[in-house]
């Protein structure tokens, strides 16, 4: 039986799907049956369509969950993860991209235990097949961080195991599968973030540096990014409050947690613009999580918007000017991941409106380069 309507455009099905009354886990049966339905019957050009017609916060707030659904239904009809990568859209926080790597992880995983499954599919998840088509490395690194996420599912969400079988995954590439499987350990997808969780290993109120403190030297590092971020997820969006919580943990990672809370700030329910303003709560806390915020918020940003120079400009647009150099630097660090060439970065950072962010974006793209 679908749990959506039928008789309404699919626009119309959503806002159905989602509508106040209804209980969170009816929300997440609704939005599943119709992302998959309208994954595999409609066009990108559709999905992207129904997306546009969203303007409320409300009801953008639950659009990475819907188009996660619809990249179910689109990699059940290409049969192909590199052809799915290729038609997906990056709405949302690349919802489709992650609901592609989830549906190929289900289907390769089928009749094989964690260890076969890590033997045998993991290796090559996201190289042959998706290589073929030449994907740019952060189109690339999405799927790494889609496979962190199938590790917690194959474990029964055992963040210990699962960042194991990060390990065995290529160096370049096992801190993307880390941020996976630290981000199903903390919020579920099934019914938004708002949804509860069967985790041993989530954060708790009485000890401020758990599981971090449980962890291997270098699963310390991603770890703390999602320490502040459980207390954005916990308050509904009080960005201060996480920034106040990072003080609280060890000195040495404060700084880490500062960047993940800055991580969480652009979200497809507000602009670019907006997300650059809402840092400027760190400097209620200090300079350093001010920094930290443009850091990390750069660096999803640009994940967020695959590359896209006129995101990066209207976030750093609204940082305070004695921080703005600091923003396009940053923004050329993390604008590397999305060109196949120096010249193509080039002309990225030289869309930028004034000279001197374009210097400080080609300066710090050079940094990453080393």
């Amino acid at each position: 039986m679908l749990h959506f309507r039928t008789d309404i455009p699919m626009a119309d099905a959503y806002r159905d799907c989602i509508k106040a009354s209804r209980p969170q886990q009816e929300k997440g049966d609704c939005l599943k049956d119709l992302g998959d339905h309208t994954g595999r019957n409609s066009t990108p050009a559709e999905i992207d369509a129904i997306i546009a017609s969203l303007t409320q916060s409300e009801e953008l707030a639950w659009c990475h969950e819907f188009l996660h659904y619809a990249g179910w239904g689109l990699y059940k009809k290409t049969k192909n993860m590199s052809d799915a990568f290729l038609e997906a859209n990056s709405r949302c926080d690349s919802g489709m991209f992650h609901g592609v790597v989830e549906e190929y992880i289900s289907e390769a995983s089928e009749g094989k235990n964690p260890e076969q499954f890590v033997a045998a599919v993991a290796p090559t998840a996201c190289e042959g097949d998706v290589a073929k088509n030449n994907l740019l490395p952060g189109v690339k690194a999405i799927c790494y961080h889609g496979l962190g996420h199938a590790f917690m599912f194959i474990t029964a969400n055992d963040l210990l195991k699962s960042l194991r079988h990060c390990d065995a995954l290529a160096d370049a590439h096992s801190g993307e599968c880390y941020t996976g499987a630290f981000m199903e350990n903390l919020q579920s997808k099934q019914v938004g973030r708002l949804g509860t969780h069967p985790s041993a290993y989530m954060p708790k109120s009485g000890d401020p540096d758990y599981p971090c403190n449980l962890l291997d030297k270098k699963h310390k590092e991603f770890c703390y990014r999602y320490i502040g971020i459980a207390v954005v997820v916990q308050t509904k969006g009080d960005f201060k409050k996480a920034f106040e919580h990072c003080l609280k943990i060890a000195p040495i990672y404060q700084d880490t947690c500062f960047w993940g809370v800055g991580s969480d700030i652009p979200a497809p329910q507000w602009s670019s613009r907006e997300a650059g303003e809402k840092c400027a709560v760190g400097l209620e806390v200090s300079e350093k999580a001010y920094k930290q915020c443009i850091k990390g918020g750069m660096a999803f940003l640009v994940q967020l918007n695959l590359g896209n120079s006129q995101a990066v400009d209207e976030f750093c647009g609204a940082i305070r000017p004695a921080y703005q150099n600091l923003c396009f630097q940053s923004a050329g660090e993390n604008l590397r991941g999305w060109v196949s060439s120096d010249k193509e970065l080039a002309e990225k950072c030289n869309l930028f409106q004034e000279k001197k962010a374009t210097v400080a974006c080609v300066h710090g793209a050079s940094l990453r380069a080393r």
